[in-house]
Order: C-alpha cells, then structure tokens, then sequence
C-alpha cells in the first residue's frame, strides 16, 4: 500500500496557516496509518493466533487441525503425487491392519494365509461353494460342491494315476503309486510311510542230520515275516513234519519213524524230525528277521541223513 502526499494545496491567503496545520497534521497521520497497514499485512503471526496465517492457494504443512466433515477423495504419499491412497465413494468403513474386520464379496489375489481359521457356515453345510484345487503345480480346476456331498474333485499331487493313495508325510500330502495287480499294502520296514507289496515268499534249504545244535539265519525271504508254514522230510523215508509259528509260537506235527503216523510234539517246535525213538533234529524260531528269520535247531543222540525243508512266509 502506498500514499501520495497533496501536492496542490493553497497555503499564500493571509489567515490561512490553521489550514496549513490541519493539512500536514493529516498527512503525517494518514502515512502512519498507511505505515501500519503495511506493517499488518507482512506480518506472519497475528491477531492472537500462534504460527503462520493458512492461505487458500498456498503451499503449507498444517499440525495439529481437526477437519469437521472434509470432503477427501485421495491422499497423495509423496511430494511428486506418484503414491495415491483413493477413498471409495461410498459410506464404509476402512480397514485396519491391526483391527479385527470382517470382508464381503472381497477377492484376494495371491493371498499368503498364515493359520487361517475357516468358519462354519451359518446353515451348517457347504451349500453352492467352489473350492480351490490343491496341487503341487499350476494345473488343476476347482472343484464345486452342494451341501456336503462334493461332485467333483481334483487333488494334483505329483503324476497322479487311477488308484494312486496319498497319505501323511511329515505335515504334507503325499502320494502313493498304485502297486501292480494283487498286492497287498503294508506298512515299510521303517513303520513311516505305506507301501505295496504282495507279502508272501516261499524258500528252501536243507540240514544235516549230524549238524550240532545251534542257530541258523535263513535269509532270501525279501521282508520281515509274521508267520511261517514249515514243511520238512529226511531223504526219501517216510519221516517228515510239519508247523507252522507265528512270531515267535511254534507249532509241530511229525510223523513217528516206521509209522507214518503224524502226532503234535508236546515240545514248542516249528519243524520235528525223528529217526528213531531217541535221535531227532527239532527247531524253532528264535527271531523274525528283516529279510528272513533265526532259527533255534536242537539235536537229539545221533540222527543220520539230510533234511530238505520248505518255509512259507508271511509278512
């Protein structure tokens, strides 16, 4: 703001120096306020308030304001206004990342899922649901459900085929190929995992009747058995025997030398062979083995000749 002093008063009448007073009286006063207003509108801190005056067009960080029904429709992150944060144009509440919210009709895209919680639905049944696949790889479709019966499925784990079996394996799913026709499933050597197999095997061996008593490992059986069928006979002659042992029970029928009648042995034994009303070769299963079993032979007088033994086993 300027002032511009009169520059065309007439002063030169006599009696006039009153007016002359009042005029320059006028004057100082009307610069001093010119001064003042100068002085006010410079100024940054004024009328009581504490910091600098906000203007309509100015550019000013604001502290400490609470804004009473502000009209906002996106917040700029950055000096350049790259980073935008859009307020939808509805009556909502945002969410927090550390409140408790509940979502609707929201689609999650990549989501990582830390301990989710399911929830049960408010019918008790999962009506017109569609479940995600579950897989190892990026092939596979969903598979839709109504009630609680689901109409369709697929699991993807590895090179799935008809009648493959999956199975816990330290916390995840894991897949067991289907064994071939007739197998049996059994638990591994190691008792962690399933596995197929057809459980049974058959070998054979022979025994000196002269042999001193003793244990005998017979191996070849390919697995850990739990029951054994022996058939034994010494030469050609018609003694033999018979039994059968489960783990380590044992169980024997012979024949009597000359007879050809077969009698239960009263002593525990899986093959009995008598030559004689003293001399006889008996034996028993001491332990079950991973690939065979032990056999406990005992020796009585002196039997002569050579046994053929057969075992069935069973794993």
């Amino acid at each position: 703001m300027a002032y511009t002093k009169p520059q065309t008063l007439d002063s030169s009448p006599s009696g006039d120096t009153v007016k002359v007073a009042i005029v320059s009286k006028l004057d100082v006063n009307a610069a001093q306020i010119v001064a003042d207003l100068n002085t006010h509108e410079a100024l940054t801190e004024t009328h009581g308030a504490t910091g600098a005056i906000v203007g309509t067009t100015n550019t000013q960080t604001i502290t400490n304001k609470t804004l009473t029904t502000p009209i906002i429709a996106t917040l700029y992150q950055d000096a350049g206004k790259t980073k935008t944060i859009t307020f939808p144009a509805a009556s909502t509440t945002l969410v927090g990342a550390d409140t408790t919210d509940t979502l609707t009709n929201k689609t999650l895209t990549s989501p990582i899922l830390v301990t989710p919680a399911l929830g049960t639905p408010a019918s008790g049944n999962l009506a017109n649901c569609t479940f995600p696949t579950l897989n190892q790889d990026t092939t596979g479709s969903s598979a839709s459900c109504t009630g609680n019966a689901a109409t369709a499925s697929s699991i993807i784990v590895g090179s799935d085929a008809d009648g493959d079996m999956y199975y816990r394996a330290s916390g995840v799913l894991a897949r067991l190929a289907k064994g071939t026709g007739n197998d049996k499933q059994f638990m591994n050597a190691a008792g962690t995992a399933p596995e197929w197999a057809n459980g049974i095997a058959i070998i054979s061996a022979t025994r000196n009747m002269t042999a001193a008593a003793g244990d005998v490992a017979y191996t070849g059986v390919g697995f850990k058995p739990s029951c054994i069928i022996a058939l034994a006979s010494i030469d050609t002659s018609q003694v033999s025997s018979s039994g059968f042992a489960f783990n380590t029970v044992n169980y024997a029928s012979s024949s009597t030398p000359g007879s050809g009648v077969f009698k239960f042995q009263p002593v525990p034994s899986l093959i009995y062979l008598q030559t004689d009303a003293s001399a006889y070769q008996s034996a028993k299963v001491k332990t079950m083995d991973s690939g065979g079993f032990t056999l406990t032979w005992v020796k009585g007088v002196s039997p002569t000749g050579t046994a053929t033994l057969y075992f069935l086993c069973f794993r």
